[in-house]
């Protein structure tokens, strides 16, 4: 499944329990940091959400914290991403839990 297939369905779970749309623009910042950064990373060669693992996550929070986003935006941008990788792995979309 492509990573932007499944944010969708996230993002609709998400709306589905009633979550603020400040909410859902918080996961979509996350998302969409995540995402561009993987897509660069990998020079466009991965898409899939069976691509993503740890290590990728661990890349990419190590090349926010050398941007100038504050520590606290940092790990406020882990939260949600967490939040979304941790709900594929419940929806049975990955095989692994790459947050723990």
């Amino acid at each position: 499944m492509l990573l932007v297939e499944a944010f969708k369905r996230f993002e609709q779970e998400q709306r589905i329990r009633g979550n603020s749309p400040a909410t859902l623009d918080y996961y979509r910042d996350c998302f969409h940091s995540f995402y561009d950064w993987f897509q660069s990373f990998w020079d466009f060669q991965f898409d899939f959400l069976s691509e993503v693992s740890r290590q990728d996550i661990k890349n990419w929070l190590c090349y926010l914290a050398d941007s100038p986003l504050s520590s606290a935006s940092v790990a406020t941008y882990f939260t949600g991403i967490r939040a979304f990788f941790r709900w594929c792995f419940s929806e049975k979309l990955m095989d692994e839990d790459i947050m723990q």
